[in-house]
């Protein structure tokens, strides 16, 4: 009996359901692994297909390289934008999209804000005592976030997590969502700062300084995203996270504030929550494996991991797509949707085929491998106890045949 094996339901991008045109920008000179697990992340939860910045380009040293990532964006930004559309903007290779699109842009257009950067512990790889470090507001989490030494260095704390204990609030140039226009105008102002050297050590050096900028000048169009609900930056923040199933709104915060300890896990846009939320039972994200900000207590939209790489490899496996990644991929494969799984280069559409089709994200080589493995396994063990049940009855066989007993009395 032939058996199939059901492909999960997908919706990708559809930009008919949007009031105003969303683009999604991704910085990608060449496709590997770990661009096709952000760009894999991307389409599942339909996004729009990412325009591929730089794509095969190449640069002889890395401060041209971001340089050139600035002016990448900044050209997008003149030649394809218009004011009022949303752009979206991640790091190529350690940014995964946990929530879809829906639930990104509900967030952002919640904040008020023109533009949102992710956040980060420490400020880097700016002079401490500069514009860009000392100038950024405080943080509007409890100042016992993290206890007594919330903000303040200590030396219990080894090199590793040494800013475990900082609240988020310096610019993280890895994520960002903001107006076109207003985008637009961060990008010019970034690129009037390199434009004579067309080199730069750091675009996020650079980003900072745009930001303290703007601060002096009383200008507030740039924000940092505080609690976590959009970008989730992943430097010295690591053992903020948690994976949780099936959340409910009695989740609180593990954190040492009685502030935040009491704040409610917000749902309502997962489907989840039990008093907002027209059928919780059966919302999509019922069962899925999510991460969990257990500090702030939201579950973020996007996973940036701008600190230790060990995690894209520890933590992928955990995300909630993982244990249905082959079908979910031929799902995107079979799709009959206008907008197909590929993305966009300056010189046309690139399939995920051509892009990813050789990557082995699922570790389904290795899953082959194990299952080939086992079944030789299995076969060898039972040939093995054929071979010993054999091997009994021969020697039964062999046994001498003892005489027939009788019942006749022994006359004496």
């Amino acid at each position: 009996m032939s058996t199939t094996t059901k492909t999960p339901a997908l919706t990708l991008f559809d930009q008919q359901k949007h009031n105003r045109r969303v683009h999604l920008l991704i910085p990608v000179t060449r496709p590997n692994k770990l661009f096709c697990k952000v760009l894999f992340s991307t389409l599942i939860n339909a996004y729009p297909p990412p325009f591929l910045i730089n794509y095969n380009q190449t640069f002889w040293q890395p401060s041209i390289a971001r340089a050139a990532k600035i002016k990448g964006f900044r050209d997008y930004l003149v030649d394809r934008t218009d004011d009022d559309d949303v752009v979206i903007m991640i790091d190529g290779y350690d940014a995964w999209f946990q929530l879809p699109l829906d639930v990104l842009l509900g967030r952002f257009f919640a904040t008020r804000a023109p533009v949102v950067f992710g956040a980060d512990k420490k400020c880097w790889p700016n002079d401490k005592d500069s514009i860009a470090c000392t100038v950024v507001p405080e943080s509007p989490l409890p100042g016992d976030t993290f206890g007594k030494d919330t903000d303040k260095l200590t030396i219990l704390r080894d090199r590793k997590d040494k800013y475990d204990n900082f609240r988020p609030r310096w610019v993280n140039s890895g994520t960002i969502i903001g107006y076109a226009k207003h985008v637009r105008s961060i990008y010019d102002e970034a690129w009037g700062k390199i434009n004579g050297t067309r080199e730069v050590t750091s675009d996020q050096l650079i980003m900072a300084e745009v930001f303290g900028d703007r601060i002096v000048r009383g200008d507030h169009q740039m924000t940092v995203d505080y609690t976590s609900d959009l970008f989730q930056t992943m430097t010295y923040s690591h053992n903020d996270v948690a994976f949780l199933v099936n959340p409910d709104e009695q989740t609180r915060s593990t954190t040492f504030s009685g502030q935040l300890s009491h704040k409610q896990l917000a749902l309502e846009d997962l489907g989840l929550s039990a008093t907002k939320s027209r059928n919780p039972k059966r919302s999509p994200w019922r069962g899925r494996n999510l991460a969990w900000n257990k500090v702030t207590n939201v579950i973020p939209t996007v996973l940036h991991f701008n600190g230790p790489k060990e995690f894209l490899d520890y933590w992928w496996p955990k995300m909630w797509w993982y244990p249905e990644g082959p079908s979910l991929r031929q799902g995107l494969l079979a799709s009959t949707s206008e907008w197909k799984a590929g993305a966009v280069v300056a010189e046309g559409w690139l399939s995920w085929e051509a892009l990813c089709g050789s990557e082995d994200l699922f570790d389904e080589v290795a899953a082959k491998q194990r299952a080939e493995a086992i079944k030789k396994f299995e076969q060898e063990q039972i040939a093995e106890k054929q071979k010993q049940q054999q091997q009994q009855r021969r020697r039964r066989d062999q046994l001498p045949q003892s005489p027939p007993k009788t019942n006749a009395r022994r006359v004496r």
